[in-house]
């Protein structure tokens, strides 16, 4: 009797340890599961957790927030009909989700808007991943997101920034290449440089125009000696250019005539009036100066 008493004592004994090991180990799991909570609800990021029907099992406190729901104990078994998201975005969302579901690819870095529960909708960069069991089986996914609408503010402003720096480059190039220097009283000379195309014609003729009405020039100098091709085309351009300078009254003399220049105006039979021509500009300087020394 003495023995079976024993027995039960030993065994109401390991039963006993049994619970309290029992007991520590509900605790250290309910204590880690705190953590994990207060982990992910510290995130700078909104973090959602769905099941393959698209049901969600968790979120973050901040997720909750954003999708209008009280807390995040209750996102549990929520879909996204039941958040503050307007009908389209709502859609939007489910089809990514499916995507990422019937693919088993992560989805990442995907750019969109996100209206939440205070009415302001706001741009998010969200990355979708598969969430699998132990064996490997797809069991739902987990999505993150972060607001950048500052960032994609100040990306648009360095953007404006650079197309505003380009133009401003690009202007400034188009001045370097397209000068108009004036080498004696009322005589213009503009050295053209680099290759010729129609909007660079129409950039040489406003040039022209301007620096003959602004000096009031008699002469104007175009040198093509620092265009590369003079092909038909930009021969067409430049006797515009030329053109309208002599209905302002202005002569307009044309240097570095090379032998190619010289047979496409033939070949292509444009008409050089009174423009004057010489193969360097030397000359046409020497031309256009010629009585107005002294003076």
């Amino acid at each position: 009797m003495e023995n079976e008493t024993e027995r039960l004592r030993a065994r109401v004994a390991e039963l006993e340890r049994a619970a309290e090991d029992l007991r520590r180990r509900e605790s250290e799991a309910l204590r880690e599961k705190e953590i994990l909570r207060r982990v992910i609800d510290a995130l700078p990021q909104a973090v959602f957790w769905k099941d393959c029907n698209l049901v969600y099992i968790g979120g973050s406190q901040r997720f909750a927030e954003h999708a209008g729901l009280p807390s995040a104990e209750v996102v549990r078994g929520k879909t996204d009909d039941d958040c503050c998201w307007p009908p389209a975005q709502t859609e939007k969302y489910r089809n990514d989700d499916r995507e990422v579901l019937e693919s088993g690819k992560a989805k990442l870095h995907i750019i969109e808007p996100e209206t939440q529960a205070n009415g302001q909708t706001v741009w998010v960069e969200t990355s979708k991943v598969p969430l699998r069991d132990d064996e490997g089986r797809l069991i739902g996914l987990v999505g993150i997101y972060e607001d950048i609408t500052g960032r994609m503010g100040e990306e648009a402003a360095l953007a404006s920034e650079r197309e505003a720096l380009i133009m401003a480059q690009a202007a400034l190039l188009s001045e370097l290449s397209t000068p108009l220097l004036p080498i004696h009283e009322k005589v213009l000379v503009m050295p053209l440089i680099g290759r010729i195309d129609e909007g660079r014609s129409r950039i040489v003729m406003e040039r022209l125009l301007d620096g003959v009405v602004g000096h009031q020039a008699e002469t104007v100098i175009l040198d093509l000696t620092g265009v590369p091709v003079v092909d038909a085309a930009v021969a067409t351009g430049v006797l515009s250019a030329a053109r309208a300078a002599e209905l302002l009254g202005t002569r307009v003399i044309l240097t570095g005539i090379r032998p190619e220049l010289a047979r496409t105006i033939i070949e292509t039979g444009l008409d050089l009036g009174g423009v004057q021509t010489f193969g360097t500009l030397r000359d046409g300087v020497a031309y256009a100066t010629r009585g107005r020394r002294g003076g």
